[in-house]
């Protein structure tokens, strides 16, 4: 699962391919706390699947820091990373990351191991420390520039 498949319709406007139905139907029924919780659920279910189709090592990578996209930070006039995306984010990967854990040591899932990688936490500390990571700054890594919302090297 991607994190395109879960959050459009939890986060922004519906995008361009799903049904504003569809994806207003998930806004309106779900709170975050819902919302992560239903990830979680479906999550355990598709792991589970996995794990009875012989699957018995998974690499998880938790969602990246979506509040800080070029699309989010183009809305604001000074490009800051949208807080409220970024802590639902953080929510979902905890629950998640819980989750995991809950499994590892569920007697079912002997000799299965989930691990987890924290993507949001290094993509975040990337954009926020970009000198530390060899970049001068973080704009062109969207492949946006500071002054437009469109690619700096079109046309």
């Amino acid at each position: 699962m991607g994190s395109g498949q879960w959050l459009p319709g939890q986060l922004s406007a519906p995008p361009e391919n799903l049904s504003s139905e569809s994806t207003n139907t998930i806004h309106k029924l779900h709170s975050p706390q819902d919302f992560k919780a239903l990830v979680a659920q479906t999550f355990h279910k598709h792991l589970t699947s996995l794990y009875r189709l012989g699957a018995r090592r998974f690499l998880i990578v938790g969602v990246g820091s979506l509040g800080c996209i070029p699309k989010e930070l183009s809305k604001t006039k000074d490009w800051e990373c949208a807080d409220q995306i970024n802590g639902l984010i953080q929510c979902l990967n905890h629950e998640v990351l819980y989750l995991l854990d809950v499994l590892n040591r569920d007697p079912l899932f002997q000799g299965t191991t989930f691990l987890y990688a924290k993507f949001y936490e290094k993509v975040y500390d990337i954009l926020n420390k970009p000198r530390e990571y060899g970049f001068r700054d973080t704009f062109f890594l969207g492949c946006l520039s500071p002054d437009t919302s469109s690619p700096p090297h079109s046309g």
